[in-house]
């Protein structure tokens, strides 16, 4: 039997493939709830088969999508709808027993293209208990365990591949499928070797707090905004934060890929771990998702990667306040005529901005030309929410007496500091979920005394106490300690820095 994937969201769907040949007027009818590109299948289905050598049946033909009520988009269904009518045919040389996953775009001469989509649709293959696929030849293929794959160039390929899966059934180790015999991989916190033209962090002179303050935030998977006036080179530093980022570890990469492949964006390069740069003007719903088969959007692509917001004010304020809800479930759900689906969004925001609209308020050598009104104006853009749930606040114009750390010592602290928490409760510090703060962060007695002092001091709300706590654990972790000292948390009280206007 002949299936296929129907994307949708971040789940999609499998999709049957049935059809009956009966008497009456030669014709092509496809029923499912098809979309015109779907339906477009028929003629594209035909120049394609003639063109491989094979006949158009004569009879009547019906074509069965189901289940009836999803809705069908996209050419992925050419390939898997044109194996199923030869099929059919009296002298096909194979039974109907086996279930097969088949995706591919028909091309009039009869070759196949390639569709997005196709790695998602093996991983739900998998999970749907489909053990054989055959899809177009691509590079950024990625076969999980347990399906045997088949890729073809052209319909004739793709025909005499059907006719022989019973037979690669029985001998599952066949050399004709590629299949994935990948060990497995071991738990390693790994960097990736910069590139030869690429710019290095030690290269760039100065803001060394902001540097370490980038890695204390990638230590612990913390949020950051920083601001300074402009040209001091925040955005410079803040895109180098790619070189502190470790590689995608084994359980990470699979979502990242399934992602990418709704996308259209191919597979993960060298486990690079994602870096997204929306532009200023980016829509709303292009930084959630939705539309047409509702797609990922930026928060989703940045999924165990980084989300990077440069000139963050200048950004439409619907776009900031959508963030929110994110960062704490670290998933998006979106909901699109009458369905929904719920993509993962666990990603590191990081901002830039100016300090005002000109750029100059709070420097020593420069006028602001900004009222008061307007700067306060320029920062509620933000809201008080918002920067609650980002832990780091750095002012580069304070960034003054902080000694150089190299990448390589950088590097190391947060190698020391993934292996720490990964081995201690298995996810990274920000990530843990606020039942386990007590578990797993503990302060002295002299500690909370001086916490409770700096709590009534600043006022900071249960969000940013719990921050603070979090913090102090990823320093006593980037230097190896297994209990937090005074030093440790007052670090993280000064890392958690006033912002140019109060909001309270």
């Amino acid at each position: 039997m002949i299936k296929t994937f129907s994307p949708f969201g971040y789940e999609g769907s499998i999709v049957t493939v049935e059809v009956d040949l009966r008497k009456g007027l030669p014709a092509i009818d496809i029923v499912g709830l098809a979309d015109g590109v779907v339906k477009e299948t028929r003629e594209r289905m035909k120049s394609a088969i003639v063109n491989s050598g094979f006949e158009v049946p004569r009879e009547r033909v019906l074509i069965a999508l189901s289940p009836c009520d999803l809705k069908k988009e996209g050419a992925s269904f050419d390939l898997p709808i044109a194996l199923a009518v030869l099929a059919q045919k009296d002298d096909y040389p194979r039974s109907q027993d086996a279930e097969v996953l088949v995706m591919g775009e028909l091309e009039l001469s009869g070759g196949v293209r390639n569709i997005r989509g196709v790695n998602a649709a093996l991983q739900t293959a998998v999970s749907n208990g489909i053990k054989y696929a055959i899809v177009p030849h691509s590079d950024n293929l990625e076969i999980p365990k347990g399906i045997k794959v088949q890729t073809v160039g052209n319909l004739e390929e793709a025909y005499y591949a059907l006719a022989r899966i019973d037979e690669y059934e029985v001998n599952p180790d066949d050399s004709f499928f590629m299949q994935n015999k990948e060990p497995k991989e071991e738990f390693k916190i790994e960097f990736n070797e910069l590139e030869e033209d690429e710019t290095s962090l030690d290269e760039i002179k100065g803001l060394n707090g902001l540097k370490y303050a980038m890695a204390v935030a990638v230590a612990g998977h913390h949020n950051i905004i920083t601001w300074g006036e402009h040209g001091c080179g925040k955005t410079t530093v803040l895109q180098r934060i790619t070189q502190l980022l470790p590689k995608l570890l084994p359980d990470e990469r699979a979502s990242v890929n399934r992602i990418y492949s709704l996308a259209g964006l191919g597979t993960v390069k060298d486990n690079i771990r994602p870096f997204r740069i929306p532009h200023q003007t980016v829509s709303l719903e292009r930084m959630c998702g939705g539309g047409v088969g509702c797609q990922c959007g930026e928060m989703s692509l940045a999924h165990n990667g980084v989300l990077f917001l440069d000139e963050a004010a200048e950004f439409k304020c619907s776009v900031l306040q959508m963030t929110r809800v994110p960062l704490e479930s670290k998933s998006i759900c979106l909901s699109r005529a009458g369905r929904s689906t719920v993509f993962p969004a666990n990603f590191q925001l990081v901002m830039a901005t100016n300090p005002c609209p000109c750029g100059n308020y709070g420097s020593k050598d420069k006028i602001c030309l900004c009222s008061m009104k307007s700067i306060e104006m320029y920062w509620r853009k933000f809201s008080a929410p918002l920067l609650d749930r980002v832990e780091i606040r750095f002012d580069c114009d304070k960034d003054n007496s902080v000694e150089f750390v190299s990448l390589a010592q950088l590097r190391k602290m947060i190698k020391d500091a993934w292996e720490r928490q990964y081995q201690r409760q298995g996810k990274l510090n920000n990530d843990l979920p606020i039942e386990d703060v007590a578990t797993y962060i503990k302060l002295s007695d002299i500690d909370t005394k001086i916490f409770d002092n700096q709590i009534e001091k600043n006022g900071y709300s249960p969000r940013a106490i719990v921050q603070i706590k979090k913090m102090a654990r990823t320093f006593a972790d980037m230097n190896n300690r297994e209990e937090i000292v005074t030093s440790d948390l007052m670090q993280a009280i000064e890392l958690h820095g006033k912002l140019p206007i109060d909001f309270e």
